[in-house]
């Protein structure tokens, strides 16, 4: 991956800078609260419960009541990512944020599939019904404990795509195809059709994304395949 990266002239993020924490938390402020609108009155009583149930077990002392301004949206991401950090990860060691901070110190540019404003807005725009079904997927990872979390990381290491699909795809395309095509399908679809325009022009790019978005019927590169683009897999000891 580093000789690949040092190859390139540009590197393609989902997003362009994936660091900027200052530009996240003023997206969040704008789009993820609804003061007015305590998160228990959008929520069926055994989801309030289960929230309650799930804060707690990851030490926030407040439980429900501390996700209470906040829109399901959001809850759910703040639980996923209090999950992660639980379960002893590093968001802050991710893929992408390292190949962002190689690049930028080789002097690289870095460009994004999508504006942090964009992606925020994927969520923030979801109708209702899709904010709770996003939440409720969350919260069915939960309790699937961090045993889940390092299953992925495994299949992710092996590269197997099957287990891949199965913990990320399947699990949201089946009981929520709403959410698995906004999420997913159609941010897939759009990305390919820059990597197909990039593919007609001069250099060498590399491009990182989640790897959800390369498992799967519905992947960036099955997109690419139906746009003529030939596409192969390198395994990591050729």
């Amino acid at each position: 991956m580093v000789a690949a990266l040092a190859r390139s002239q540009e590197l393609w993020l989902e997003v362009p800078n994936p660091d900027n924490a200052k530009e996240a938390r003023g997206l969040l402020r704008q789009f993820g609260f609804d003061s007015a609108h305590p998160l228990s009155s959008k929520l069926p009583h055994d989801a309030v419960m289960h929230l309650d149930a799930a804060a707690r077990s990851l030490g926030i002392a407040e439980g429900e009541t501390a996700f209470e301004p906040m829109r399901p949206w959001l809850a759910a991401v703040v639980l996923g990512n209090a999950f992660v950090v639980r379960a002893g990860y590093d968001p802050a060691s991710g893929v992408e944020a390292s190949l962002f901070r190689e690049a930028v110190a080789a002097g690289k540019s870095v460009r994004g599939f999508e504006s942090l404003e964009q992606q925020t807005r994927f969520f923030a725009d979801m109708k209702p019904e899709l904010e709770l079904q996003f939440l409720q997927n969350e919260l069915q990872d939960f309790d699937q404990g961090p045993r889940k979390l390092d299953r992925l990381v495994e299949a992710w290491r092996r590269g197997d795509d099957a287990a891949i699909t199965q913990m990320l795809v399947e699990e949201i395309k089946g009981p929520y195809p709403a959410l698995y095509r906004i999420l997913l399908v159609d941010r897939n679809q759009a990305w390919a059709d820059t990597i197909a325009a990039m593919l007609k022009g001069p250099g060498v790019r590399f491009v990182a994304v989640g790897a959800a978005h390369l498992a799967g019927p519905d992947s960036v590169q099955a997109a690419l395949e139906r746009r003529a683009v030939h596409v192969e897999r390198i395994t990591s000891n050729r």
